[in-house]
């Protein structure tokens, strides 16, 4: 068999290979909800969207929290964009008695005040809520998490898809594009993370990576796919 006859492998090798690409698409199916769960909760099932993506990456996470999934519990969506602004402005002592832990003390404390701390975070005092409302998006710790199972899992797969589709019969420039579309898309999503930290307007980055990344590798997985069982044509 030479390099391009993937289709003429065993049949049981051929199913052994489409089993792979179809379990590893819905896989990454069920990885887009669970992301999508940790933007806007069981409650919503929608595409990430900028403002999602801010809330992930760029934002405080009090400010995250009171424009997404926690903005329900406010009696006003201006609530929410006082506590944002605030958080804007620093987050400092001044003005957070005035303004801003009336508003926590009514509809926050419940949860996270009073000796009630849900999810370890209480929202009483200014010292108590300074740092949910300072530190950029996802802790560094968290970041260095995700970066390195996202980079390992997925670069492994794209391995794996990218080499088996280098064996198929279609052009040469295709492969490479699309190979290279795949990994690069996985870096530039991966740096817009840390990106986003440093300024909400990488979100963008984040954004458009992740769409090209999903799309190069469906894009994989499908040709590789129709290669594997195209019947060939007799001359």
């Amino acid at each position: 068999m030479r390099a391009t006859e993937l289709h003429r492998a065993p049949l049981a090798a051929r199913l052994a290979i489409s089993g792979f690409v179809l379990v590893a698409i819905a896989g990454l199916s069920v990885c887009e909800l669970l992301v999508n769960y940790s933007l806007h909760g069981l409650e919503h099932v929608e595409l990430p969207g900028l403002e999602s993506i801010r809330a992930r990456y760029a934002y405080p996470r009090l400010k995250a929290a009171v424009l997404t999934d926690m903005g329900e519990y406010l009696d006003d969506p201006s609530e929410g964009e006082l506590i944002a602004r605030w958080c804007d402005e620093g987050g400092g002592r001044y003005g957070f008695y005035e303004r801003v832990e009336p508003v926590l003390a009514r509809r926050c404390a419940i949860c996270h005040g009073n000796g009630a701390t849900r999810g370890d975070v209480s929202l009483v005092t200014w010292a108590e809520v300074a740092p949910l409302s300072t530190v950029p998006g996802a802790s560094v710790e968290e970041l260095s998490s995700t970066t390195h199972t996202h980079l390992f899992a997925i670069g492994l797969l794209l391995l794996v898809l990218g080499g088996l589709f280098a064996l198929t019969r279609f052009a040469d420039w295709l492969k490479l594009a699309l190979v290279a579309l795949a990994y690069l898309s996985l870096a530039a999503e991966v740096g817009g993370w840390w990106l986003a930290r440093l300024s909400e307007g990488w979100a963008l980055l984040v954004l458009v990576a992740g769409l090209l990344l999903a799309l190069s590798i469906a894009t994989l997985g499908t040709l590789l796919l129709v290669d594997l069982w195209r019947l060939e044509r007799r001359a």
